[in-house]
């Protein structure tokens, strides 16, 4: 399970126990969960072990979600709710979010080709 891929298994921390050490002004794209800048915090060099345990929440967090995405029968895969995405326009959304996200890291972000996206997304 995803929660349980870290160092150790995860336990629900008191919801009183948070400490705020940043706020950020939020903007449409926090709307939707996702932070228009980075916080402070997010700059700092990651050790090893930290870097190992994203690492590992990250491929246990996709393979939950290819594990549904199978799960769901092809036809059904591109029928949009009445509110959001297709499981198919989700997949492609999350997988293009990824390649922008990893422009950070080399090269400049280019979407990615329809023939690029049939082999992650089928």
């Amino acid at each position: 399970m995803v929660r349980n891929a870290g160092s150790s298994p995860f336990e629900a921390p008191d919801p009183k126990a948070f400490e705020f050490v940043e706020r950020l002004t939020g903007s449409a794209p926090t709307d939707f969960g996702a932070p228009a800048r980075l916080a402070s915090s997010d700059t700092r060099p990651l050790t090893a072990a930290e870097i190992d345990r994203l690492a590992r929440l990250l491929s246990a967090s996709w393979a939950a979600f290819d594990a549904v995405f199978a799960d769901i029968p092809a036809p059904r895969r591109s029928i949009k709710p009445k509110v959001g995405r297709s499981a198919a326009e989700m997949r492609q959304h999350l997988l293009e979010t990824d390649v922008m996200h990893l422009a950070a890291f080399g090269r400049a972000y280019r979407p990615l080709s329809p023939d690029a996206m049939t082999s992650f997304v089928s």
